[in-house]
């Protein structure tokens, strides 16, 4: 019976469309980082980040609320915003390492957790932030007040590169482009989606089916 059940558990696995393997690229929550106006973050795990154009500011619940955004309670979280010196533009935020085909080959998951400005006196009424990574491009529009939401992309396993987050936001004044919209818990995981070939499903549900006319004819004979 149990040679039966890890039969069963192999053909599960690959008729699902739950990947059976998966393995870690990159990720991400900033509880290492701290301090205004970074241009640069090491983590020692997973390499960094680096800002050009402008800045960005490592913020948390004790420095956000003294800037008027709301509690998150969930530790350190990046605004894109960061602290303009002069001009108002808003940091170019990508990986400072390329990510390329892994072993695992199916596919890759890319994950961010996205917010607007959350500021009510000089904050711009939306944002806009851009995640390009390779081919793939996608912007994403939040209103001031949008709570943190977690975004989660299924992508081709060709699609490989630097991840970059871009605040697009048209912002018309310094003031304004420190407002910006905030960034936390990023995560790129290369999988594989275990998929057998037709003939091996055959195979397995044939064994499958001996196995257990085999064990009624036992069953039939004891009795």
């Amino acid at each position: 019976m149990r040679i039966v059940k890890m039969l069963l558990g192999v053909a599960l696995c690959g008729l699902s469309s739950v990947p059976c393997q998966a393995a870690l690229l990159f990720s991400d929550d900033f509880t290492y980082a701290t301090g205004l106006s970074q241009t640069s973050l090491v983590n020692g795990v997973n390499g960094g980040w680096i800002a050009t154009t402008a800045n960005v500011d490592v913020l948390n619940d004790a420095i956000g609320t003294s800037y008027g955004i709301p509690a998150f309670g969930q530790g350190n979280y990046i605004d894109l915003g960061g602290t303009v010196t002069s001009g108002s533009a808003s940091a170019v935020f990508s990986t400072n390492s390329s990510f390329i085909a892994g072993v695992l080959t199916d596919e890759k998951v890319l994950s961010f957790g996205l917010a607007g400005n959350n500021r009510s006196v000089f904050g711009p009424v939306s944002d806009t932030v851009l995640v390009t990574f390779g081919t793939y491009s996608e912007s994403f529009t939040l209103a001031r007040g949008a709570a943190f939401t977690q975004f989660t992309r299924t992508l081709l396993n060709s699609v490989n590169g630097i991840l970059t987050f871009t605040v697009t936001t048209p912002f018309t004044t310094q003031v304004a482009s420190e407002q910006g919209p905030l960034l936390d818990n990023v995560s790129l995981n290369d999988q594989l989606i275990n998929t057998v070939p037709e003939p091996a499903f055959a195979s397995v549900a044939l064994l499958l089916s001996g196995l257990v006319f085999a064990r009624r004819r036992k069953f039939v004979k004891a009795v």
